[in-house]
């Protein structure tokens, strides 16, 4: 299970002399199910950012809908298909933390994408062999544990559709990006 409270007050003065200000409070809660047979499991998520303070002059937080009205969503609903240990397809919707698609969780709920994708990790110098305190002759290597190892994560996607952080509506990436298609 996950659940978070969240509560998050906004003001800012643009230089065109408008300002957008909020005061909201909201969260998220959701769970995710064990694997069933060892490689399915399932997960959903909710959010809502409610406001307390959101005077319809001073829209444009981000942290609700266009006029400051509040936003409940079902931003998270997901399949889980663990292939083998490390390597899992996810399908559905879900939230994201890469380099390039992610929540951009800085506001009161992040942004999710509908999407299948493939994910992996593979860890990397976990041991080596070598001699132990420099002696060196037969019979004196053993394995040497290093604490750390570096881990090498991949995946491999397609992203259809984006629901924005400060909407309940799942919209075409293309749209999202500004380009004047829905595919």
């Amino acid at each position: 299970f996950r659940f978070n409270i969240r509560s998050y007050y906004f003001d800012r003065k643009k230089f065109d002399g408008s300002e957008s200000q909020a005061f909201t409070i909201g969260g998220l809660a959701g769970l995710k199910t064990g694997y069933f047979f060892d490689h399915l499991s399932f997960g959903v998520t909710g959010y809502t950012s409610q406001p307390l303070y959101a005077p319809d002059d001073k829209d444009g937080t981000g942290l609700l809908k266009p006029v400051q009205e509040g936003i409940t969503v079902l931003g998270e609903a997901y399949a889980d298909i663990r292939i083998i240990e490390g390597l899992n397809l996810y399908v559905g919707r879900k939230e994201y933390e890469t380099p390039f698609i992610n929540g951009d969780d800085s506001r009161m709920i992040p942004n999710t994408f509908e999407a299948i994708v493939l994910q992996g990790r593979i860890e990397l110098g976990k041991g080596s062999t070598g001699p132990v305190n420099g002696s060196k002759g037969p019979n004196k290597e053993v394995v040497e544990q290093k604490e750390d190892g570096s881990v090498l994560k991949f995946g491999l996607g397609y992203f259809d559709r984006i629901k924005p952080r400060n909407s309940d509506e799942f919209i075409a990436m293309a749209e999202a990006a500004g380009a004047g298609v829905n595919r």
